[in-house]
């Protein structure tokens, strides 16, 4: 065993060593491309004693990251943030780029450094440890360097470490392996997120909670204690730390069985695991390797060879086992022996010979006996069978006794095999493989008659022959015609089965036709059948040249089309409009759009016949005007339609002859200019003519052109002249003095004119207003004028006005010293024109002083604010200040401004500060917004710190401010103190609930507690909210701590609280006595108060199943807390005769939203009298003569409660100590006690009597 152990640890070693051999580094750093890790990252890495790798995205998908301890992804955006595999590793992820995308958070937050952080108590976790309470994210505040936090919705399972005010708003958290995050991919390692990304500024403390986090997810944590991380293999249990290799051992005989399995152990393995293997049945503790055998036990006791089944080992296991050995005791009765009386066995039936091949003609059977080929040793009885044959099923075997039969399927032929067997009824001997083979007989081709065919005019016929013939042998077949009419009218064409028979085109009537078939060796003729064609009627043809026609408005259009008929010849066409019945029709402007118009014909057999023609009539364009002036010669045409135009097919022409394609678009309504044509027109005069195809539709003579009729051509423009119509698309014309080229005719094409009339060019001024003039001039009335200046910097538009044709002027101020320019653009409805130049002037003038920016201002009540005014002068002139609407209390002195605004006067002030140099004055208007500040609270009624020690501090953990509470619950105060008074010191600390507006401490505790001088102790306090609180009031936490020579500070937090809506409290629950009797009533009062904010409606329930109670009040109005909020509830409750004795409880609820329980015990006793010895004798309790004690009733022994106040007389009760209580006046009074005071009486008079008689003495 010991050698076995050292095995074991050698082995260990060597993995362990090979392992470290291979391994990669330990921590795999994925980055952007691009990047490289800065800061504290690779410093506190390598501190840790890790190793590692920087792997860029581009590198990712070369890279096995199986072989790393962990990845640590780094800030940056990834191309594909999917490719990051953060789920499939142990992984801490510093990027907040992609929280989202990696299913860490529904939604990111960020915080400014230094960033508050606070550790989860909550959660015990090797992240926090050696962590403070709270610390710092950063060492610098820079609203640029910011901590990323998640928020909202997180995996199920998250373990937040380190958050951000509200836990809620997470900076360090974590989850273990199997998670799942919120993109449904499952967490394979431990994953981790640091939000505190900027290693450069990290604390001290941020850096101890990024290598906490980094071991964490590298090695794993050490939940147990055990000193075992990543690798114990039960991390809950530290007696479970480490695999060991065993064998399950279920009957723990010290041998185990199955595959070798890493167990999770200690230093040895547990019970039901061994080291040894080698157990055959782990279930029985009596089988193992070291167990003696016992034969024919079904058992192998000792592991080897199975159970021992052949005693005398003559290689034959015995019968009682299932074997063939008949006396296992006796090796020389076997199988084996020679003689047969020995040998234990039946011998087989014997196969004589081998059977040869077996052939017989298809149609025909074949039988033979099997007995010539088998016989028994022990002439037993055999029986035949089939041992082997293939699955093919054409050849059946029959068995009758040894005679087999077999027959074959219909038509079959071919070869198959067989192999008998013989059996005496316990053994069987087969024969050889017979050849089973049945020849052929050759048969003819098979036919079936075909029905007669009918078929339509101009159709075919096809018919596949191998559905009427086919071949009993599986030959192929060839098929002809057997019979055709002569002068036939069908042309047949046969390729392989398929025969296609077509009639002459348009040829009806029946002919007889008939086909063979042949295999080669045989043929088959088939009947003859008819094929009848029948006649149908064809349908009409139509011709139409053109379907798609194109025409301008105006035009004329003729539709051409032709029908023909096979049975009736030339037909007839008709047109569907806008054509008429011939198909013609004369367009109109206005017409323009898409049209389609139906072609049809019909013949005598009303057999129809149509097709659509589209029309496109497009707008009428003209020539609209042009210009002949050789230099720069251009045509303008005008579309007079509201549709657009394609210009192909358009031509232009002039006289003589050429021709000009037009090509393009011109608008609805828009113009195109015709400029580079092939011919010159004639400046004197010419023709132009537009042309559609070959349609003319437009044209126009001008000057001298003769074309047959001088006397109406239109006017020559002159040189820079135009032609034109007046307006566009009008029949009248007119020369242009200014051409309106692409233009409407009658647009606007005279520019206005601009005159700079002041200040002069380069004029020098020494006034800082500077009046500029101009003068504009043109043919409309309304213009737009633009004042350009470089006053601002740039030279661009300063001003902008509508004007009339006139002077006009505009001013500027306050110039600067220095040179400008200036000029004017005025525009028309189309034209835009500058003045010639640009004018300058300069400016050189005396400067008001300058004032330094102030800005508004935030100061909070009861603080101090100051600030100073500052100016100075261009011309170095001296300088005074004033300040205008100063607020009370405030100061402006020497340029200084000082305010310390009291408690009543938050608000919005407007201070105007001002600068004069004799000459000219600046001003500033300034804007205070003073904040609303609580008073601080005097703490009148606790101990106050009048001067606060700095050496001291008191810090308030807990509660937050402003943080918000109900009454009644309770406050968990956390304070911190920490010493710095250069010696050890004892504290008394008090914390107090305190009412700011009554000045008031409602509640309050104390303590003291002992520091070291230089350290800090935290102390607790629990403080509960009484329910008597005045609602609406303010309240904070005052704690207050003094030193052991009067040092002291103090501090406190604003708290929040109110008043739930709904909370009813059961004050108290009376019962006129505990215990009662059988038979009588019980008298219950139930106090309740609404300690809540909202009126009640409230029901009273009192219940006991035993005694039969239950009761319910009516509902009835609890008010709201501070109004009429108490009531007192009374039940009578009676108790049944046959009530036991013994101890009820009855159980009290007030039904409101909110169920509110209590419960009181009574006993019922039955009633006996209770006696009082004393000197004047028994007294009976019960006896109602007695005025002083008939509402006595005894509790217990020597405890009597009663009703009235009894008289006390000086007889004093003997022997018994009893007590007499009045619920009433709340007086107890002790007979015991009151007999010692008369006692003390009578011994101080005694006292007094022998003072006196020894003075008188």
């Amino acid at each position: 065993m010991k050698h076995l152990h050292i095995f074991v640890v050698i082995a260990s070693l060597l993995l362990i060593l090979s392992a470290g051999l291979i391994s990669a580094k330990d921590i795999a750093i994925i980055l952007p491309s691009g990047q490289t890790p800065a800061g504290e990252l690779i410093p506190s890495i390598t501190d840790l004693g890790y190793d590692y790798d920087i792997i860029s995205e581009s590198e990712l998908a070369s890279v096995n990251l199986s072989e790393y301890k962990a990845i640590l992804v780094g800030e940056g955006k990834f191309i594909s943030p999917g490719n990051i595999p953060v789920s499939q590793y142990n992984s801490l992820v510093m990027n907040s780029k992609h929280r989202i995308d990696w299913g860490w958070s529904a939604r990111i937050s960020q915080y400014s450094s230094p960033t508050s952080l606070s550790v989860n108590l909550q959660l015990i976790s090797p992240i926090t440890q050696d962590l403070p309470e709270t610390f710092h994210g950063y060492t610098i505040s820079d609203p640029n360097l910011v901590t990323y936090v998640l928020s909202g919705k997180k995996p199920s399972g998250i373990k937040i470490a380190v958050y951000r005010g509200t836990i809620g708003d997470s900076a360090v958290v974590y989850l273990y392996p199997g998670a799942v995050f919120l993109n449904n991919n499952i967490a394979q390692g431990r994953s981790l997120y640091f939000g505190m990304i900027d290693s450069q500024y990290w604390t001290e403390e941020t850096k101890t909670a990024f290598e906490n986090s980094l071991v964490w997810v590298v090695d794993g944590e050490d939940k147990d204690g055990d000193g075992y991380y990543y690798n114990d293999c039960n991390d809950n249990n530290p007696n479970l730390y480490q695999n060991l290799p065993g064998y399950s051992d279920s009957d723990e005989d010290g041998f185990g069985s199955g595959s070798e399995v890493m167990i999770c152990s200690g230093d040895e393995l547990p019970e039901g695991y061994s080291e040894i293997d080698g157990d055959c049945d782990d279930t029985d503790f009596s089988v193992n390797p070291i167990e003696e055998e016992i034969p024919y036990d079904g058992k192998d006791n000792d592991c080897s060879e199975g159970d021992l089944s052949d005693v005398d080992e003559d290689g034959y296991d015995a019968e009682i086992v299932g074997g063939e050995d008949c006396n296992d005791e006796d090796p020389e009765w076997n199988p084996d022996a020679e003689d047969l009386n020995m040998n234990c066995i039946n011998d087989a039936p014997v196969f004589m010979g081998s059977i040869d091949d077996l052939e017989w003609y298809e149609h025909t059977n074949y039988t033979f006996d099997l007995s010539d080929y088998f016989e028994d040793p022990e002439n037993e009885p055999l029986t035949y069978g089939i041992n082997a044959t293939s699955n093919d099923k054409n050849i059946t075997a029959i068995f009758s006794g040894s005679s087999v039969t077999f027959t074959t399927t219909k038509d079959w032929f071919g070869e198959d095999w067989i192999v008998f067997y013989a059996s005496d009824g316990e053994k069987n001997v087969n024969s050889n493989n017979i050849t089973l083979r049945v020849l052929s007989v050759e048969d003819y081709p098979i036919y079936t008659i075909i029905s007669n065919q009918t078929i339509n005019e101009d159709t075919n016929l096809t018919l596949d022959l191998s559905q009427y013939f086919s071949d009993p042998n599986g030959d192929l077949l060839e098929y002809f015609v057997e019979y055709q009419e002569e002068n036939s009218h069908l042309n047949v064409i046969i390729a392989g089965d398929i025969v296609k028979v077509t009639p002459e085109e348009n040829w009806f009537g029946e002919e007889m036709i008939g086909f063979r078939a042949s295999d080669g060796d045989h043929e088959t003729a088939g009947s003859n059948f008819s094929i009848r064609i029948n006649s149908v009627n064809d349908k009409p043809v139509l011709n139409i040249p053109d379907k798609n026609i194109l025409i301008v408005a105006g035009e004329t259009l003729q539709i051409e089309a032709s029908a023909y008929d096979t049975e009736d010849g030339n037909l007839s066409v008709n047109y569907s409009p806008p054509t008429d019945l011939s198909g013609f029709w004369q367009t109109q402007i206005g017409d323009e759009g898409m049209y389609k118009v139906n072609v049809s014909t019909k013949d005598s057999d009303n057999s129809y016949t149509s097709d659509i023609v589209n029309i496109n009539i497009v707008s009428k364009i003209v020539i609209n005007e042009f210009v002949s002036d050789s230099d720069e010669e251009w045509i303008e045409f005008y579309n007079t339609g509201d549709t657009n135009v394609n210009l192909n097919g358009w031509t232009i022409e002039d006289n003589t002859g050429d021709k000009y394609n037009l090509s393009g678009n011109i608008n609805a309504h828009g113009f195109f200019v015709a400029e580079d044509y092939p011919f010159q027109l004639n400046n004197p005069g010419d023709i132009i003519i537009l042309k559609h195809g070959n349609s003319i539709i437009d044209s126009l003579s001008y000057g001298n052109y003769d074309d047959g009729n001088i006397s109406d051509n239109l006017p020559a423009p002159g040189s820079e002249e135009s032609l034109g119509r007046i307006t566009d698309g009008n029949e009248q014309w007119q020369v242009f003095i200014h051409s309106t080229k692409n233009l409407p005719n009658n647009a606007d094409v005279i520019l206005p004119v601009v005159e700079l009339l002041s200040p002069n060019n380069t004029q020098i001024i020494n006034v800082r207003n500077v009046l500029l003039e101009y003068s504009v001039e043109d043919n409309s009335e309304n213009l737009n004028c633009q004042i350009y200046s470089n006053t601002n910097g740039n030279f661009a538009v300063i001003d902008t006005r509508a004007v009339n044709t006139s002077t006009q002027d505009f001013q500027l101020t306050n110039l600067a010293d220095g040179n400008y320019k200036w000029n004017v653009k005025c525009s028309d409805s189309r034209n835009s024109v500058f003045a010639d130049e640009d004018y300058t002037f300069t400016i050189s003038a005396p400067d008001a002083p300058v004032m330094q920016s102030i800005g508004g201002k935030t100061v909070h009540e009861n603080s101090l604010l100051t600030f100073n005014v500052q100016g100075n002068d261009p011309d170095s002139d001296e300088l005074t200040y004033k300040a205008d609407n100063l607020p009370e209390g405030s100061e402006f002195k020497n340029q200084v401004f000082s305010w310390t605004p009291n408690y009543n006067q938050s608000g919005f002030y407007e201070v105007t500060f001002s600068v004069n140099d004799s000459e000219f004055t600046t001003s500033q208007k300034i804007k205070i917004n003073v904040l609303d500040s609580k008073i601080p609270p005097s703490f009148k009624d606790a101990a106050q710190c009048l001067n606060k020690n700095s050496s001291i501090v008191l810090s308030i953990d807990n509660p937050d401010n402003d943080d918000d509470f109900s009454v009644l619950d309770k406050i968990k105060i956390e304070l911190n103190i920490e010493n710095n008074l250069g010696e050890d010191n004892d504290f008394d600390v008090e914390v107090h609930l305190y009412d700011i507006d009554d000045e008031e401490s409602v509640e309050s505790m104390d303590e003291s507690i002992d520091v070291d001088d230089g350290e800090d102790e935290d102390l607790e306090f629990e403080l509960e909210i009484p329910k008597k609180l005045d609602d609406g009031h303010d309240f904070v936490v005052y704690a207050y701590a003094e030193g052991e020579n009067g040092e002291c500070t103090s501090s406190y937090v604003d708290v929040n609280i109110e008043r739930d809506d709904d909370l009813i409290e059961i004050s108290s629950i009376d019962l006129s006595s505990p215990s009662t009797s059988p038979g009588s009533n019980a008298i219950m009062q139930i106090r309740l108060k609404n300690l809540g904010a909202d009126d009640q409606d409230v029901k009273v329930k009192i219940e006991n199943t035993e005694l039969g109670v239950d009761f319910e009040t009516e509902e009835f109005e609890l008010e709201k807390y501070g109004d009429k909020d108490s009531k007192t509830v009374e039940f009578s409750i009676p108790i049944p005769e046959d009530a036991e004795e013994k101890n009820y409880t009855l159980k009290v609820s007030v039904v409101y939203k909110e169920i509110e329980s209590g419960e009181v015990t009574i006993n019922v006793v039955k009633s006996s009298p209770v006696l009082i010895n004393n000197y004047l004798g028994i007294i009976d309790l019960e006896d109602s003569d007695n005025n002083d004690y008939a509402n006595y009733e005894k509790i217990d022994n020597g405890l009597i409660q009663i009703s009235s106040k009894p008289s006390i007389t000086s007889s004093v009760p003997k022997g018994v100590e009893y007590s007499i209580k009045d619920n009433k006046q709340g007086l107890e009074f002790n007979y015991m006690f009151v007999a010692w005071i008369i006692v003390g009486i009578g011994i101080f008079i005694l006292i007094i009597g022998l003072a006196i008689s020894v003075l008188r003495r």
